[in-house]
């Protein structure tokens, strides 16, 4: 009496349930978004630093302000495109080198948008400046132009 050969496996079924992304998409989103709006405030405060409304006033903590709500503003941007480009890149592998490249570019826009926003202050040839930044990028200046 022989021994029978041992049964083949089962094939496995495919899962049915989708793999969430893992924590490096959100760390990677409150990376750039800090660092986007912090490039951005920086480069405000120095576009605005002959105004005397500009960086010397009392009342700057509004660019301060900002800096936190652009921050805010810029990591929920930057969340939803890597948790879009992960979405596309399941069914297609091929996209997967953009998983810093898109991000990054997405970043450098918004950095350079939140930066044309603040706009500049108008320096009258006798140096006077009697404006102050906008309250949000892309809203009117404060004070006289």
């Amino acid at each position: 009496m022989s021994i029978p050969p041992p049964l083949p496996p089962l094939p496995r079924k495919a899962s049915s349930r989708l793999a969430l992304p893992s924590w490096k998409p959100v760390a990677r989103a409150a990376l750039l978004g800090a660092v986007g709006s912090y490039t951005g405030t920086v480069l405000t405060a120095r576009a605005w630093s002959d105004c005397p409304l500009g960086n010397d006033s009392g009342e700057n903590f509004a660019l301060t302000g900002l800096m936190v709500e652009m921050c805010f503003l810029m990591t929920a941007c930057l969340l939803v495109v890597e948790l879009s480009w992960w979405a596309l890149s399941l069914p297609l592998p091929v996209l997967r080198w953009g998983q810093w490249l898109v991000p990054v570019a997405v970043a450098v826009g918004l950095t350079a948008l939140y930066r044309i926003g603040m706009q500049s202050p108008v320096v009258h040839p006798d140096g006077s400046c009697w404006e102050g930044y906008p309250a949000f990028p892309f809203e009117p200046k404060p004070g006289p132009h």
